[in-house]
């Protein structure tokens, strides 16, 4: 669960990179920071004994006292940025849902000796216990209901927060002077997200020219393929943040980490 190689070598990158460009380094080492996080919540509260190693253990907490020996060696104000998401989670708790309630009942198993020896035994139907039951039911049905949609919430509020950072880095009037035919909500759901999400997909530079050229194309909607080369050039770089905040938000939700905590970390990497 928790990739070693990711530590090594981003660690190592920023080693190369801190001297000679500190805005490249301070991205690396803030998603080591958010990993991290994420990797310690994953063996606090998710992982099983089973999953749990002494070499991860040992890992995360050589890794932790690296970036705190950083921190006062470069100012990076973690504690500062930890708030920040802890402020996010304070600010996000008036959508926070209990957690559903565990059956209050369960269906027996084992036979009497009446039905052992083929003689069914009478049962006493009882329709205020029935009725009670029933409603115990559909509680509990509304409260996982409640939980979904909370969830759904907060993932669509991922996307929204990322989208929303964004536009700011590459504004629409901006990409339309790109691409003068296209509208906001193209440019939005089919040009912007396709490159914030291209790390995640592990596509190449050309993969993704390819895809938003078929975007284009699936809209009825030509486009020079040299403009189109040129401004992912440009929009990679633009979207340096967005990428590595989506990157890490799908990282943090497939180790298990609920979609609020996501989303508090997201806000404060924004």
């Amino acid at each position: 669960m928790i990739d070693k190689n990711f530590y090594l070598e981003n660690m190592t990158a920023f080693d190369m990179m801190i001297e000679s460009d500190r805005p490249a380094a301070e991205k690396v080492i803030f998603k080591v920071y958010c990993i991290l996080q994420r990797d310690k919540y994953w063996l606090s509260n998710v992982a099983t004994p089973e999953e749990i190693t002494e070499e991860d253990t040992e890992l995360l907490a050589e890794t932790e006292a690296e970036l705190t020996e950083l921190d006062e060696q470069y100012n990076f104000r973690f504690a500062n940025f930890h708030q920040l998401v802890m402020n996010e989670l304070k600010a996000g708790q008036e959508f926070s849902v209990p957690e559903t309630l565990e059956p209050t009942f369960e269906m027996e198993d084992d036979l009497t000796e009446n039905e052992a020896y083929g003689e069914p035994e009478s049962v006493d139907y009882d329709e205020e216990d029935f009725n009670e039951t029933e409603a115990i039911e559909d509680e509990e049905w509304e409260e996982e209901d409640d939980d979904i949609h909370n969830d759904e919430y907060e993932l669509n509020q991922i996307i929204s927060c990322i989208l929303t950072s964004a536009k700011q880095s590459l504004s629409i009037a901006q990409l339309q002077q790109y691409f003068p035919e296209a509208g906001e909500e193209f440019l939005s759901h089919e040009v912007l997200m396709p490159i914030i999400t291209a790390n995640v997909g592990e596509k190449t530079h050309e993969e993704l020219v390819e895809l938003l050229a078929e975007n284009f194309e699936l809209h009825d909607m030509e486009v020079d393929p040299d403009t189109l080369y040129h401004f992912v050039e440009t929009a990679e770089i633009c979207l340096e943040k967005e990428m590595m905040a989506f990157d890490i938000a799908t990282d943090s939700l497939n180790s298990g980490m609920s979609a609020g905590r996501v989303l508090a970390t997201v806000k404060a990497l924004l």
